[in-house]
């Protein structure tokens, strides 16, 4: 397992929680690829294709608006890159901040949740599951076969 697509809101308040996810993915040797500088291409197809370009997908679900019923919503191009990479049976996770609303499409699929004010938990949670990935994918090796 080598690269890693990582699916978040471009939002100016999210950068450094972005920041420190990303930092943590290259600490386990990850390329962590994302949707930003597709080179002038679309993008939905260009986004679908460096997802499943990848061995896996850590998603994260922020705030966006709150709901009447105090509950939050999310951003929908996050939601999709993660239905999507779910959907190719890629292996995937949704890091949700306290108080959004993960209902619907794979909503009972397993999720790491977190608060701004203590991330230690939840940073423990995707490093624990990233090292699960890359045991459960094996290392690779390139072997040359002499005469």
């Amino acid at each position: 397992m080598q690269k890693l697509f990582l699916s978040y809101s471009f939002r100016d308040q999210d950068r450094s929680l972005v920041s420190q996810v990303e930092r943590l993915l290259a600490s386990h040797q990850l390329l962590v690829v994302t949707g930003q500088k597709l080179g002038g291409e679309m993008l939905t197809p260009a986004v679908m294709e460096r997802i499943e370009s990848c061995d896996c997908l850590v998603s994260l679900l922020t705030r966006r608006e709150q709901k009447a019923s105090g509950s939050w919503t999310t951003h929908d191009w996050v939601r999709d890159e993660l239905n999507h990479a779910r959907g190719k049976n890629m292996r995937a996770i949704a890091i949700v901040e306290d108080g959004v609303d993960v209902g619907g499409a794979y909503g009972e699929h397993e999720r790491i949740h977190f608060n701004r004010e203590s991330l230690e938990e939840a940073f423990l949670a995707l490093s624990e599951t990233v090292g699960l990935w890359k045991a459960e994918a094996g290392r690779q090796l390139k072997i040359q076969i002499l005469p």
